[in-house]
Protein backbone atom coordinates (compact mmCIF):
# COMPACT_ATOMS: atom_id res chain seq x y z
CA UNK A 1 0.00 0.00 0.00
CA UNK A 2 1.66 3.21 -0.87
CA UNK A 3 1.53 6.59 1.32
CA UNK A 4 -1.38 7.76 -0.54
CA UNK A 5 -3.38 5.18 -0.10
CA UNK A 6 -2.59 6.14 3.85
CA UNK A 7 -3.44 9.17 3.93
CA UNK A 8 -6.79 8.66 1.72
CA UNK A 9 -7.84 6.04 4.23
CA UNK A 10 -6.73 8.34 7.15
CA UNK A 11 -8.79 11.78 5.66
CA UNK A 12 -9.99 13.98 8.22
CA UNK A 13 -12.99 15.89 6.57
CA UNK A 14 -12.43 19.49 6.80
CA UNK A 15 -14.01 22.53 4.91
CA UNK A 16 -12.01 26.23 5.44
CA UNK A 17 -14.49 27.98 3.79
CA UNK A 18 -14.22 31.45 2.67
CA UNK A 19 -12.64 33.96 5.22
CA UNK A 20 -16.43 35.20 6.63
CA UNK A 21 -16.45 31.53 8.24
CA UNK A 22 -13.13 32.21 10.80
CA UNK A 23 -16.10 35.10 12.31
CA UNK A 24 -18.89 32.60 12.17
CA UNK A 25 -17.06 29.89 14.22
CA UNK A 26 -15.65 32.37 16.46
CA UNK A 27 -19.21 33.66 17.24
CA UNK A 28 -20.57 29.84 17.41
CA UNK A 29 -17.54 29.43 20.11
CA UNK A 30 -18.79 32.51 22.23
CA UNK A 31 -22.04 31.69 21.72
CA UNK A 32 -21.90 27.84 22.53
CA UNK A 33 -19.26 28.42 25.38
CA UNK A 34 -21.55 30.84 27.37
CA UNK A 35 -24.54 27.95 27.01
CA UNK A 36 -22.79 25.41 27.99
CA UNK A 37 -21.71 27.06 31.32
CA UNK A 38 -25.29 28.01 32.10
CA UNK A 39 -26.64 24.11 30.72
CA UNK A 40 -23.40 22.67 33.32
CA UNK A 41 -24.77 24.80 36.32
CA UNK A 42 -27.61 24.05 35.91
CA UNK A 43 -27.20 20.37 36.08
CA UNK A 44 -24.39 20.90 38.60
CA UNK A 45 -26.90 22.70 40.86
CA UNK A 46 -29.79 19.84 40.22
CA UNK A 47 -26.90 17.26 41.07
CA UNK A 48 -26.14 19.05 44.32
CA UNK A 49 -29.76 19.44 45.65
CA UNK A 50 -30.98 16.09 44.52
CA UNK A 51 -33.87 14.44 46.34
CA UNK A 52 -34.42 11.19 45.27
CA UNK A 53 -37.99 10.69 46.90
CA UNK A 54 -39.29 14.41 45.35
CA UNK A 55 -37.40 13.19 41.81
CA UNK A 56 -39.77 9.84 41.75
CA UNK A 57 -42.82 11.72 42.59
CA UNK A 58 -42.03 14.17 39.63
CA UNK A 59 -41.24 11.82 37.10
CA UNK A 60 -44.20 9.85 37.96
CA UNK A 61 -46.44 12.75 37.92
CA UNK A 62 -45.28 13.40 34.13
CA UNK A 63 -45.74 9.67 32.82
CA UNK A 64 -49.18 9.80 34.64
CA UNK A 65 -50.30 12.50 32.69
CA UNK A 66 -49.19 11.90 29.51
CA UNK A 67 -50.55 8.11 29.98
CA UNK A 68 -54.00 10.20 29.80
CA UNK A 69 -53.15 11.49 26.13
CA UNK A 70 -55.37 10.94 23.41
CA UNK A 71 -56.52 11.86 19.63
CA UNK A 72 -58.84 15.45 20.03
CA UNK A 73 -58.77 16.16 16.54
CA UNK A 74 -58.19 15.25 12.84
CA UNK A 75 -58.22 17.10 9.43
CA UNK A 76 -57.73 15.72 5.94
CA UNK A 77 -55.59 18.59 4.48
CA UNK A 78 -54.28 17.59 1.14
CA UNK A 79 -55.01 15.39 -1.51
CA UNK A 80 -51.23 13.78 -1.28
CA UNK A 81 -49.46 12.49 2.18
CA UNK A 82 -48.12 15.53 4.63
CA UNK A 83 -44.37 15.51 4.84
CA UNK A 84 -43.84 18.46 7.57
CA UNK A 85 -45.86 19.82 10.51
CA UNK A 86 -43.57 23.17 11.91
CA UNK A 87 -45.42 25.29 14.50
CA UNK A 88 -44.81 28.77 14.60
CA UNK A 89 -45.01 30.17 18.34
CA UNK A 90 -44.89 33.48 17.68
CA UNK A 91 -47.75 33.87 15.30
CA UNK A 92 -49.71 30.87 16.61
CA UNK A 93 -49.49 29.15 13.14
CA UNK A 94 -49.24 25.67 12.10
CA UNK A 95 -47.35 24.80 8.92
CA UNK A 96 -48.04 22.04 6.89
CA UNK A 97 -46.24 20.67 4.00
CA UNK A 98 -47.20 17.93 1.22
CA UNK A 99 -46.00 16.05 -1.56
CA UNK A 100 -48.21 18.06 -3.96
CA UNK A 101 -45.86 20.89 -3.35
CA UNK A 102 -48.48 22.63 -1.23
CA UNK A 103 -47.77 24.52 2.17
CA UNK A 104 -51.03 24.88 4.68
CA UNK A 105 -51.22 27.38 7.53
CA UNK A 106 -53.58 26.03 10.38
CA UNK A 107 -55.33 26.78 13.59
CA UNK A 108 -53.26 24.63 15.97
CA UNK A 109 -56.58 24.78 18.08
CA UNK A 110 -58.91 23.19 15.99
CA UNK A 111 -56.97 22.29 12.98
CA UNK A 112 -58.88 24.53 10.60
CA UNK A 113 -57.37 25.66 7.25
CA UNK A 114 -56.66 29.52 7.39
CA UNK A 115 -53.85 29.81 4.07
CA UNK A 116 -52.73 27.78 1.31
CA UNK A 117 -49.55 28.15 -0.96
CA UNK A 118 -50.51 26.28 -3.38
CA UNK A 119 -47.73 24.82 -6.16
CA UNK A 120 -44.94 26.87 -3.65
CA UNK A 121 -42.69 23.88 -5.03
CA UNK A 122 -43.59 22.20 -8.17
CA UNK A 123 -42.55 18.50 -7.06
CA UNK A 124 -42.88 17.05 -3.21
CA UNK A 125 -41.70 18.86 -0.16
CA UNK A 126 -40.42 17.26 2.11
CA UNK A 127 -39.02 19.48 4.96
CA UNK A 128 -40.24 22.94 6.13
CA UNK A 129 -39.85 24.96 9.27
CA UNK A 130 -40.32 28.60 10.76
CA UNK A 131 -37.42 30.85 11.42
CA UNK A 132 -38.50 32.77 14.71
CA UNK A 133 -36.49 35.66 14.37
CA UNK A 134 -38.36 37.73 11.29
CA UNK A 135 -41.17 35.13 11.11
CA UNK A 136 -40.55 33.41 7.64
CA UNK A 137 -41.22 29.86 6.11
CA UNK A 138 -38.42 27.89 5.02
CA UNK A 139 -39.21 25.07 2.91
CA UNK A 140 -36.94 22.13 0.96
CA UNK A 141 -38.32 20.23 -1.96
CA UNK A 142 -37.85 17.14 -3.68
CA UNK A 143 -35.82 19.72 -6.81
CA UNK A 144 -33.51 20.91 -4.85
CA UNK A 145 -34.88 24.17 -4.02
CA UNK A 146 -35.67 25.91 -0.67
CA UNK A 147 -38.42 28.53 -0.83
CA UNK A 148 -38.32 30.82 2.10
CA UNK A 149 -41.68 32.56 2.33
CA UNK A 150 -40.99 36.34 4.17
CA UNK A 151 -44.64 37.34 4.84
CA UNK A 152 -47.05 34.04 5.16
CA UNK A 153 -49.59 35.49 7.49
CA UNK A 154 -50.67 38.52 5.23
CA UNK A 155 -53.71 39.26 6.00
CA UNK A 156 -54.19 39.72 1.86
CA UNK A 157 -55.56 36.37 0.71
CA UNK A 158 -54.85 36.84 -3.17
CA UNK A 159 -51.98 38.82 -2.54
CA UNK A 160 -49.12 37.13 -4.24
CA UNK A 161 -46.81 36.32 -0.77
CA UNK A 162 -43.09 37.49 -1.06
CA UNK A 163 -41.01 34.39 -1.64
CA UNK A 164 -36.95 34.14 -2.35
CA UNK A 165 -36.05 31.05 -4.15
CA UNK A 166 -32.63 29.08 -3.44
CA UNK A 167 -31.46 27.00 -5.50
CA UNK A 168 -29.35 25.05 -3.07
CA UNK A 169 -28.67 21.46 -4.31
CA UNK A 170 -28.74 21.39 -8.17
CA UNK A 171 -32.07 19.38 -8.52
CA UNK A 172 -30.70 16.34 -5.26
CA UNK A 173 -33.94 16.53 -2.86
CA UNK A 174 -33.48 18.38 0.15
CA UNK A 175 -34.62 16.32 3.52
CA UNK A 176 -33.98 18.69 6.04
CA UNK A 177 -33.43 22.09 6.87
CA UNK A 178 -32.71 22.92 10.88
CA UNK A 179 -31.46 26.38 12.14
CA UNK A 180 -28.78 27.07 14.30
CA UNK A 181 -29.41 28.03 17.70
CA UNK A 182 -28.21 31.59 17.40
CA UNK A 183 -30.94 31.63 14.50
CA UNK A 184 -28.39 33.29 12.38
CA UNK A 185 -27.00 30.02 10.46
CA UNK A 186 -29.27 27.28 8.62
CA UNK A 187 -28.56 23.86 7.19
CA UNK A 188 -29.87 22.06 4.55
CA UNK A 189 -29.30 18.30 4.16
CA UNK A 190 -29.46 16.39 0.75
CA UNK A 191 -29.57 13.38 -1.45
CA UNK A 192 -26.08 14.32 -2.90
CA UNK A 193 -24.68 13.30 0.15
CA UNK A 194 -23.45 16.65 1.39
CA UNK A 195 -24.90 19.15 4.25
CA UNK A 196 -24.78 23.00 3.50
CA UNK A 197 -24.46 26.18 5.89
CA UNK A 198 -26.12 28.86 4.66
CA UNK A 199 -25.82 33.08 6.51
CA UNK A 200 -29.73 33.80 7.24
CA UNK A 201 -29.30 37.52 6.28
CA UNK A 202 -28.13 37.17 2.57
CA UNK A 203 -29.15 33.40 2.11
CA UNK A 204 -25.61 32.69 1.28
CA UNK A 205 -23.82 29.18 1.07
CA UNK A 206 -20.71 29.83 3.59
CA UNK A 207 -19.78 26.38 2.47
CA UNK A 208 -20.98 22.59 1.61
CA UNK A 209 -19.58 19.79 4.22
CA UNK A 210 -19.19 16.30 2.30
CA UNK A 211 -18.03 13.42 4.60
CA UNK A 212 -21.03 11.25 3.86
CA UNK A 213 -20.92 8.07 1.37
CA UNK A 214 -25.02 8.36 0.59
CA UNK A 215 -28.14 10.16 1.27
CA UNK A 216 -28.16 12.13 3.96
CA UNK A 217 -31.79 12.40 5.88
CA UNK A 218 -31.43 14.25 8.94
CA UNK A 219 -29.81 17.18 10.91
CA UNK A 220 -29.93 17.72 14.69
CA UNK A 221 -28.13 20.83 16.22
CA UNK A 222 -26.45 20.09 19.75
CA UNK A 223 -28.44 22.65 22.62
CA UNK A 224 -25.35 24.41 23.13
CA UNK A 225 -25.09 25.34 19.12
CA UNK A 226 -21.27 23.71 19.10
CA UNK A 227 -22.26 20.58 17.32
CA UNK A 228 -23.98 19.42 14.44
CA UNK A 229 -25.18 16.05 14.02
CA UNK A 230 -25.58 14.31 10.76
CA UNK A 231 -26.76 10.80 9.48
CA UNK A 232 -29.12 9.06 7.00
CA UNK A 233 -28.39 6.04 4.31
CA UNK A 234 -24.37 5.30 4.90
CA UNK A 235 -26.07 3.98 8.75
CA UNK A 236 -22.59 6.59 10.01
CA UNK A 237 -23.95 9.25 12.61
CA UNK A 238 -21.88 11.88 12.49
CA UNK A 239 -20.70 14.85 15.09
CA UNK A 240 -19.39 18.01 13.41
CA UNK A 241 -17.75 20.85 15.27
CA UNK A 242 -19.23 23.89 14.08
CA UNK A 243 -16.42 25.54 16.21
CA UNK A 244 -13.04 23.80 13.76
CA UNK A 245 -15.16 22.81 10.96
CA UNK A 246 -13.95 19.08 12.09
CA UNK A 247 -15.74 16.28 12.18
CA UNK A 248 -14.95 14.47 15.45
CA UNK A 249 -17.20 11.82 15.44
CA UNK A 250 -18.65 8.76 13.86
CA UNK A 251 -20.98 6.51 15.70
CA UNK A 252 -22.10 3.18 14.54
CA UNK A 253 -19.26 3.15 12.28
CA UNK A 254 -18.69 -0.47 12.32
CA UNK A 255 -22.47 -0.78 11.59
CA UNK A 256 -23.16 -2.73 14.72
CA UNK A 257 -26.16 -0.98 16.12
CA UNK A 258 -27.98 0.85 13.33
CA UNK A 259 -28.25 -2.06 10.25
CA UNK A 260 -29.97 0.43 8.11
CA UNK A 261 -30.85 3.67 6.66
CA UNK A 262 -31.34 6.28 9.35
CA UNK A 263 -34.06 8.57 9.17
CA UNK A 264 -33.96 10.88 12.27
CA UNK A 265 -32.02 12.74 14.82
CA UNK A 266 -32.63 14.87 18.07
CA UNK A 267 -30.57 16.08 20.75
CA UNK A 268 -31.94 16.08 24.71
CA UNK A 269 -31.35 19.15 26.42
CA UNK A 270 -28.72 17.65 28.73
CA UNK A 271 -26.17 18.10 25.94
CA UNK A 272 -25.13 14.44 25.90
CA UNK A 273 -27.84 11.80 25.11
CA UNK A 274 -28.60 11.84 21.09
CA UNK A 275 -31.76 9.84 19.86
CA UNK A 276 -31.30 8.39 16.14
CA UNK A 277 -34.36 6.57 14.42
CA UNK A 278 -34.00 4.31 11.28
CA UNK A 279 -35.24 2.23 8.60
CA UNK A 280 -33.85 -0.43 10.73
CA UNK A 281 -37.28 -0.20 13.39
CA UNK A 282 -34.75 0.82 16.08
CA UNK A 283 -34.83 3.85 18.40
CA UNK A 284 -30.90 4.14 19.93
CA UNK A 285 -30.08 6.25 22.98
CA UNK A 286 -26.16 7.47 22.42
CA UNK A 287 -23.95 8.63 25.20
CA UNK A 288 -21.58 11.28 24.10
CA UNK A 289 -19.54 10.78 27.08
CA UNK A 290 -18.67 7.08 26.76
CA UNK A 291 -18.98 7.70 22.44
CA UNK A 292 -21.48 4.87 22.22
CA UNK A 293 -24.92 3.46 22.49
CA UNK A 294 -26.58 3.84 25.76
CA UNK A 295 -29.61 2.13 25.13
CA UNK A 296 -32.14 0.70 22.26
CA UNK A 297 -35.85 1.16 22.67
CA UNK A 298 -38.21 -1.08 22.12
CA UNK A 299 -40.86 1.63 20.19
CA UNK A 300 -42.10 0.38 16.71
CA UNK A 301 -41.41 -2.44 14.39
CA UNK A 302 -41.53 -0.74 10.90
CA UNK A 303 -39.54 2.53 10.02
CA UNK A 304 -38.69 5.21 12.47
CA UNK A 305 -39.93 8.53 10.69
CA UNK A 306 -39.23 11.01 13.88
CA UNK A 307 -37.92 11.94 17.31
CA UNK A 308 -38.35 14.91 19.37
CA UNK A 309 -37.12 15.22 23.02
CA UNK A 310 -39.41 17.09 25.15
CA UNK A 311 -38.06 20.24 26.24
CA UNK A 312 -39.81 21.38 29.44
CA UNK A 313 -39.73 18.04 31.24
CA UNK A 314 -36.60 16.97 29.51
CA UNK A 315 -37.90 13.69 30.76
CA UNK A 316 -39.88 12.11 27.89
CA UNK A 317 -38.83 10.91 24.22
CA UNK A 318 -41.25 10.82 21.76
CA UNK A 319 -41.16 9.23 18.08
CA UNK A 320 -43.28 8.00 15.25
CA UNK A 321 -43.02 5.49 12.46
CA UNK A 322 -44.62 3.64 9.52
CA UNK A 323 -45.87 1.49 11.53
CA UNK A 324 -48.64 4.18 12.63
CA UNK A 325 -47.47 4.64 16.31
CA UNK A 326 -47.18 7.26 18.35
CA UNK A 327 -44.91 6.32 21.52
CA UNK A 328 -43.94 7.99 24.19
CA UNK A 329 -40.65 6.65 25.87
CA UNK A 330 -39.27 8.05 28.99
CA UNK A 331 -36.01 9.26 29.63
CA UNK A 332 -35.51 7.68 33.05
CA UNK A 333 -35.29 3.63 32.23
CA UNK A 334 -35.64 4.22 28.18
CA UNK A 335 -38.73 2.37 28.58
CA UNK A 336 -41.65 3.24 26.17
CA UNK A 337 -45.61 3.57 28.64
CA UNK A 338 -47.65 4.90 25.78
CA UNK A 339 -48.59 3.46 22.23
CA UNK A 340 -50.94 5.97 20.15
CA UNK A 341 -52.34 3.99 16.80
CA UNK A 342 -53.44 6.31 14.07
CA UNK A 343 -54.15 3.63 11.67
CA UNK A 344 -51.54 4.77 8.65
CA UNK A 345 -48.09 5.41 8.21
CA UNK A 346 -46.61 8.56 10.33
CA UNK A 347 -44.70 10.94 8.20
CA UNK A 348 -44.57 14.16 10.45
CA UNK A 349 -44.19 15.26 13.95
CA UNK A 350 -44.24 18.47 15.94
CA UNK A 351 -44.83 19.08 19.73
CA UNK A 352 -45.87 22.87 21.41
CA UNK A 353 -45.33 22.70 25.24
CA UNK A 354 -47.05 25.62 26.93
CA UNK A 355 -46.86 26.72 31.04
CA UNK A 356 -50.16 26.84 32.33
CA UNK A 357 -50.99 29.21 35.50
CA UNK A 358 -50.04 25.95 37.64
CA UNK A 359 -46.63 25.65 36.25
CA UNK A 360 -46.70 22.46 34.84
CA UNK A 361 -46.22 22.28 31.24
CA UNK A 362 -49.48 21.13 28.40
CA UNK A 363 -47.97 19.00 25.96
CA UNK A 364 -49.90 19.20 22.59
CA UNK A 365 -48.48 17.29 19.78
CA UNK A 366 -49.49 16.93 15.81
CA UNK A 367 -48.91 14.04 13.10
CA UNK A 368 -49.12 13.82 9.70
CA UNK A 369 -48.57 11.01 6.84
CA UNK A 370 -50.48 8.83 4.38
CA UNK A 371 -54.19 9.51 4.88
CA UNK A 372 -53.27 12.86 4.05
CA UNK A 373 -54.41 14.63 7.88
CA UNK A 374 -53.20 16.40 10.37
CA UNK A 375 -54.13 14.26 14.04
CA UNK A 376 -54.01 16.76 16.90
CA UNK A 377 -53.26 14.80 20.30
CA UNK A 378 -54.30 16.65 23.84
CA UNK A 379 -54.90 15.38 27.65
Amino acid sequence: MSSDDNIDDNEDFYTPGPDILFNIRSNIKNYSFEKANKRLKLQYDLQKNFNSLNNLKFRRSIYNKLSNLSLQGSQIISNRFTSSISYSKNLNYLSVSSWNGNVYLLNPIDLSILKTFNNLHNEKILSSTWNNNNNSLFTGGSNGKINIILNPINEEINEVPNIISINAHNNSRINDIKFHPTYNYFTSASSDFTWKLWDIETNKELFTQEGHSDIINSLSYHPDGSLLASAGNDLILKLWDLRSGNLILNLNENQNDHTNSIHSLDWRLNGYHLASGGSDNQLIIWDIRMMKKLSNVLSHNKLITNIKFTNSNNETLLSTGYDGNLSLTSCDNWITFKKLNTLDKIMSLEIIENENENENTDLTIFTGGWDRSVKLFKI
